[in-house]
């Protein structure tokens, strides 16, 4: 196994560095961040090696920016990519949890506890949409929307998504071949009083969208 660290960015200025020197200290593999078109230009640290900063022109979201960083990994010739936000709600610490669990998945999901300090709308929010995911992929799914993941980079070969946001984290499920084997563990994540980049309105609409045409058409 060969894997890449791939990180999705949008303004995440304040925390992007020291994740990325957090992460340095215990892992030397490749780390892709995807700069999704920031304010702030994501600039690889002088004192960190093997970073790889790719920029989207403008702001074009998060399933698209973490479907690039997956297809660079490859370009790396990595047969891995674990994926975890930047704005520092995931642990590096929990990465070699994923590491160690790899052998014969073809994805691993890092699910959170829905309780507090999550907040109520989120809590609730995450266990009707992991329901409804898991409903209808027929996968048993915890944390449908965890972005803390482990993909075999070939489970997303010559597969096409229509979800380019954060409800492409929900729609791999839909896209993936039911036969793929998938193992899911327990992750640490920490709450702050950050602003969420998700729009609890619009995205609820995509959201929505994305399952009235998985239901309608199954595409």
């Amino acid at each position: 196994m060969k894997y890449a660290i791939v990180i999705p960015a949008y303004n995440e200025e304040a925390t992007i560095y020291e994740l990325l020197s957090e992460i340095r200290k215990r892992h030397s593999e490749p780390i892709i961040v995807v700069d999704d078109g920031s304010d702030k230009e994501v600039r690889s640290p002088r004192d960190l090696e093997n970073i790889y900063i790719l920029k989207n022109d403008k702001n074009k979201g998060k399933g698209y920016s973490i479907l690039r960083g997956l297809k660079f990994s490859n370009k790396l010739k990595c047969t891995h990519s674990i994926t975890l936000d930047a704005d520092r709600q995931h642990s590096p610490k929990n990465i070699e949890g994923f590491i160690n669990s790899c052998k014969e998945y073809d994805l691993v999901l890092g699910y959170r506890v829905f309780e507090r300090p999550m907040p109520v709308h989120r809590i609730l929010s995450n266990k009707v949409t992991t329901y409804i995911v898991s409903k209808i992929s027929k996968f048993k799914i915890k944390d449908s929307q965890s972005g803390f993941r482990l993909y075999k980079n070939s489970i997303i070969k010559n597969l096409s998504f229509k979800e380019k946001g954060f409800q492409f984290e929900s729609e791999l499920f839909f896209r993936i071949d039911k036969g793929s084997k998938i193992k899911q563990i327990p992750i640490d994540v920490i709450y702050s009083n950050k602003k969420s980049h998700i729009n609890n309105t619009l995205d609820t609409l995509r959201f929505i969208k994305l399952i009235m045409r998985e239901i309608f058409y199954g595409k």
